[in-house]
């Protein structure tokens, strides 16, 4: 088991407009509600600004978040009236817990001043060489706890790659 202590930190190294995030952190919600000394913090991070600017508005069109189930879309959205018919925002007691930073993640290091117990970094390899991947994953799993999670996409491997990390199962690696 992953000891977090007082709380466990979370990264999503390509945030892009917010939707894995904030899927994250409802998760962690719903997970912890009954844990109030529980606590939990994301970092969402991307190279876009602009996709940052949408991610740190929270505000979603319906479509984006119809594959969410109600009781979910009701705890955690609110609706847009008037002029913002159609429009669903995440309520700020998720908000709260994402910072959202630009990061170009082949930039030398990372400004993080504290290890992660998960980090989130899905469909960001497949744009880059073998030896770049290596070079992520050799910046990232310092980052890490012990024990922390290192979750890549279905289409990733690190089959192949010189990296410290043990795979749990496909995508999910541990430290």
């Amino acid at each position: 088991t992953l000891n977090w202590g007082r709380q466990m930190r979370v990264w999503s190294a390509a945030a892009s407009t917010g939707e894995e995030p904030y899927s994250i952190a409802m998760t962690l919600a719903d997970a912890f509600a009954n844990h109030p000394s529980k606590d939990w913090r994301i970092e969402g991070t991307d190279i876009s600004s602009q996709v940052l600017r949408t991610a740190s508005d929270a505000v979603y069109k319906k479509e984006r978040v119809q594959d969410i189930e109600h009781p979910r879309l009701k705890r955690y959205f609110q609706k847009g009236n008037g002029s913002k018919e159609g429009l669903l925002r995440v309520r700020s007691e998720i908000r709260n817990k994402i910072q959202f930073h630009k990061l170009n993640l082949l930039q030398p290091s990372y400004p993080f001043k504290e290890s992660f117990h998960i980090i989130f970094n899905r469909n960001v390899m497949i744009y880059f060489d073998r030896e770049t991947q290596e070079e992520l994953i050799a910046k990232m799993t310092p980052l890490l706890v012990p024990g922390g999670y290192l979750i890549i996409g279905h289409a990733e491997t690190l089959s192949g790659l010189n990296h410290p990390l043990k795979m749990i199962r496909p995508s999910i690696y541990q430290k």
